[in-house]
């Protein structure tokens, strides 16, 4: 899709492109935000970077690079190194903004991230793993508004990921008013789900299928250092 995409050939593929963008364009923020920039200059710097990352022909890549969360980072270092000039950003008409306008909302989404010591690109990866387990627990809760049992999702969602404590399934059965046997078929119905929707989420990101469980490793083992 990048390939297609970054040769104007495809419409369809820019317009993939472009979804990739706005679910993953908060860790560039964090990327730049991390190297020093103001929060001003970061969301300028991401918006005319994606602009630019999205004009067909502007880039040229080989289809064996693999990951395109790695890509991304890449190109943004080098738009940093070869065409930003802070303050500089050019006033398009009509282009509709990946990066969300409100600025404040933006910071303090940045600000109300985990501290950490990190480096700037270990902090993209971190963010980057975050919003993947987002989208993942956003399109299941779907699934399940759609039955009417968004409030058992709700209830159990701590359970698929991350350290929890010690599960007592008759306290959540009585909680629930549902049986034991059924709270417990339904936690092991969801991490089910839950892993089949990672999986396919970051299939969108690698060059194949064979290399999406190294991906989520990396990814997921970052997130809980």
């Amino acid at each position: 899709m990048v390939v297609a995409a970054g040769s104007g050939s495809n419409g369809a593929a820019l317009q993939g492109l472009e979804a990739l963008c706005r679910v993953y364009w908060f860790p560039l923020y964090v990327f730049a935000r991390r190297k020093g920039h103001s929060p001003e200059s970061s969301q300028d710097l991401v918006q005319w970077f994606l602009e630019r990352f999205l004009e067909p022909g502007y880039f040229v890549t080989d289809p064996r690079r693999g990951k395109f969360r790695v890509f991304l980072l890449v190109s943004l270092k080098r738009f940093l190194a070869t065409e930003w000039l802070e303050g500089s950003r050019p006033q398009r008409e009509g282009v509709v903004p990946i990066v969300p306008p409100n600025l404040d909302e933006v910071e303090s989404r940045y600000l109300d991230g985990p501290p950490d010591k990190l480096t700037p690109d270990r902090s993209y990866e971190r963010r980057w793993a975050e919003i993947l387990l987002d989208v993942v627990l956003a399109r299941l809760r779907v699934e399940h508004e759609s039955t009417g049992r968004a409030d058992v999702f709700d209830r159990l969602q701590p359970l698929l990921w991350g350290p929890h404590s010690e599960i007592s399934f008759a306290a959540l059965a009585r909680e629930l008013k549902l049986s034991e046997a059924v709270v417990k078929s339904t936690i092991n119905r969801l991490r089910t789900r839950f892993r089949e929707m990672l999986r396919e989420e970051a299939s969108h990101t690698v060059e194949s299928r064979s290399q999406v469980d190294a991906e989520l490793r990396h990814l997921l083992g970052g997130i809980v250092e």
